[in-house]
């Protein structure tokens, strides 16, 4: 398995279990808040504003070219998403509930690109499906935690604990990728490597 014989891969798998727990204890999160407020229909405003602007971010994100090493990339946009959703942890009021969604939503496009991106430089050409796939997993993996783990805390300490919680989740990528940036500064390989492997295999 490339899970276990590649340490990139390993870390990024884990970033992605965070990633997806941090929505997926979000909208639970959101959904529960909104109802115990009566305002059922605000967590549909929030997850429509958090898409667009995540759509636009994408799109912008998209056109950029960085000149920073792919590892370093991995460790800047994994701790501006971790700060960002951070801030759920302020979340007080149906306004505060908005703008931070909006705001942490910049984070999203950057760091999920960024990690594909950094699986296909860790990885030979013949085993980038593997790579990916196992990063897909661990997000899917996290998607189930947070929802479970949300609902949990939710029932015993109230909905904004829920926010709380979906906060730690993503300080808790910051503190992963800060630990592991050694492995990624040296595991990851320099730009136009897998490019030429798919050169020479067209060849």
């Amino acid at each position: 398995s490339v899970l276990r014989t590649t340490p990139v891969v390993r870390v990024l798998f884990a970033i992605m279990v965070l990633f997806g727990a941090v929505y997926g204890s979000f909208d639970t999160s959101a959904i529960s808040y909104t109802e115990s407020i009566g305002m059922a229909m605000l967590a549909s405003i929030v997850f429509a504003a958090e898409s667009v602007f995540s759509v636009v971010v994408s799109f912008l994100f998209g056109l950029a070219r960085f000149k920073m090493p792919m590892h370093r990339q991995v460790v800047v946009f994994a701790v501006m998403f971790g700060l960002l959703y951070g801030l759920f942890m302020f979340v007080g009021s149906p306004t505060s509930l908005l703008m931070i969604s909006c705001l942490s939503a910049m984070g999203y496009a950057p760091l999920y690109i960024t990690a594909n991106l950094a699986c296909e430089r860790a990885v030979p050409i013949e085993h980038l499906t593997e790579a990916l796939s196992w990063i897909a997993s661990g997000m899917s993996i996290g998607m189930v935690i947070g929802p479970v783990s949300a609902g949990a805390v939710v029932d015993g300490f109230g909905p904004l604990a829920g926010f709380d919680l979906t906060a730690g989740f993503a300080l808790a990528i910051v503190v992963l990728v800060l630990c592991c940036a050694p492995v990624l500064r040296k595991r990851l390989r320099p730009t136009g490597v897998n490019e030429s492997q798919r050169e020479g295999g067209a060849r």
